[in-house]
């Protein structure tokens, strides 16, 4: 299943979802309103109702905010990464006299971008280095160690942005790892919670007098306060499945084009 199908299948469940819970709510306000004598109730001011939807739309915008973010913020480190892997594989081509050190440099490179996909990526949301890859980083720096800095001057300013380019790859790997494990914050996703459940009670309690227009205000709130609590997720917790992702397809890539280079040689 690709990308595409991926985030469709994902935005179609999220959908259901939501459509199931807001017609279960439904079917329960219907029982309720038919069959007790709720109606016969004083209705609470419809400034109850004002008041929850106002700290239902903070809370939940405020909460796709901060989710955002920390999504975005996980995202960039991730592109720079790979843009430093591309970075070396392209000021390889310019080392000389050295075919040798340029390919190891090259499969040294493209050994650690599979090492991240594979053996890292499954356990990122632990915050854990995989030794594996940690290994692989190494033997890059030491593939750069090779470059002959004395037979050419282009080498010497070669071998100081390659060595410039892997302290960006092991700064951004560490950030990479550190945000990897930080969680959206429980309390927050608490109060998003309840501030839908008391938007739902406090709209089922308006007690419209026609039945059809209540049940069907009712079931468009539950959706959509539904629907926001699963975006919040999605975004909260990027390693998931899901339609807010970060995924391993740019190591991949970064691998492909290497072995691209590789072969046209």
């Amino acid at each position: 299943m690709n990308k595409k199908h991926t985030s469709s299948f994902y935005t179609a469940k999220a959908m259901i979802t939501s459509v199931v819970i807001a017609l279960v709510v439904c079917a329960v306000g219907f029982y309720l309103y038919q069959f007790t004598q709720l109606k016969l109730f004083t209705p609470p001011p419809t400034v109850f109702a004002t008041i929850a939807a106002t700290i239902f739309s903070i809370t939940a915008g405020f909460s796709i905010l901060i989710a955002f973010t920390r999504f975005q913020d996980l995202k960039g480190t991730i592109n720079q990464e790979v843009i430093c892997m591309g970075d070396i594989l392209d000021m390889t081509q310019y080392v000389e006299g050295q075919d040798l050190v340029k390919e190891k440099i090259v499969n040294n490179v493209k050994h650690y971008g599979v090492s991240v996909a594979h053996d890292e990526w499954p356990h990122m949301a632990d915050g854990q280095p995989n030794n594996n890859t940690s290994v692989l980083l190494e033997r890059v720096m030491q593939s750069i160690n090779d470059v002959d800095l004395i037979k050419s001057e282009k080498n010497k300013i070669t071998f100081g942005l390659l060595v410039e380019r892997v302290i960006d790859i092991t700064t951004f790997r560490s950030q990479r790892l550190k945000k990897a494990k930080e969680t959206f914050p429980q309390l927050l996703l608490v109060t998003l919670y309840t501030v839908s459940i008391g938007l739902v009670v406090g709209v089922f309690l308006l007690l419209i007098p026609n039945l059809f227009f209540q049940l069907t205000f009712l079931a468009a709130i539950t959706f959509i306060a539904t629907l926001i609590i699963q975006l919040v997720n999605d975004i909260g917790n990027p390693y998931k499945p899901g339609v807010w992702s970060v995924s391993k397809d740019d190591y991949e890539t970064v691998t492909t084009s290497i072995l691209s280079q590789v072969r046209a040689k």
